[in-house]
């Protein structure tokens, strides 16, 4: 079986045509920021993405290139920087990613972004 952090496993046999995903994605500078509610409700490994927020992101990706048919799509909930940043990363992925969509939230920051495998 596979891997993503330390706390899922999937059957690597099975494939997919599409994998949504929520992980953590806030950047580690932004978790002081957070609203209290959402601290004191949240474990912290929910949270933190790490320095660029992309600790998680990145390893789902190149997971999904393992088990997504070509064509196949990744529906990631992001950080608003995302957009910008994880663009650029995609190359250093073992597999072909583009980005096709970009999701505004109900405050109209972008919040989801959709890939598909090239």
């Amino acid at each position: 079986s596979g891997r993503v952090g330390t706390d899922i496993e999937i059957n690597l046999d099975d494939r997919y045509d599409m994998i949504y995903s929520n992980p953590p994605y806030i950047l580690r500078k932004d978790l002081p920021k957070l609203a209290p509610h959402i601290t004191l409700y949240e474990d912290l490994r929910a949270l933190d993405g790490g320095a660029e927020g992309l600790d998680v992101i990145l390893p789902i990706l190149e997971l999904s290139g393992l088990k997504l048919e070509s064509g196949g799509l990744v529906i990631l909930e992001v950080d608003p920087c995302h957009p910008y940043i994880l663009p650029d990363k995609l190359d250093k992925l073992n597999h072909r990613f583009a980005v096709v969509n970009v999701v505004k939230d109900f405050t109209d920051k972008d919040r989801f972004m959709v890939l598909k495998k090239l």
